[in-house]
């Protein structure tokens, strides 16, 4: 699996009707997309005006395969609500909860 890393601006007064907006546009496209498994949204408490987005994939073909164009039709349709991308990172799973003994960690 892999795991796309996007951190986000979003001011503290928007992040509702960002995180609306998300949910309805970003995440339904992303459900529509192959190899595509979850997408976590996390606020870190030490950075106020932060999101940042884990999008896990099946693999990176499966990321690289969603195209520029449709990533850019996605974006327009978010309107106002579209954040500042400040930083995208990548990582490969090498360990996670469906490769482990079943227990949490």
């Amino acid at each position: 699996m892999w795991v796309e890393e996007l951190e986000m601006r979003v001011p503290a007064e928007r992040l509702d009707g960002y995180l609306a907006v998300d949910a309805a546009v970003w995440t339904e496209f992303l459900r529509r997309q192959p190899g595509f498994r979850s997408k976590i949204v996390l606020r870190p408490l030490e950075r106020p005006g932060v999101v940042i987005l884990h999008i896990v994939w099946e693999s990176r073909a499966d990321w690289m395969a969603v195209s520029a164009e449709a990533c850019a039709e996605v974006d327009r349709r978010m309107g106002d609500h579209l954040p500042e991308l400040v930083a995208c990172r990548e990582y490969e799973v090498l360990r996670g909860p469906s490769f482990t003994d079943g227990a949490a960690r």
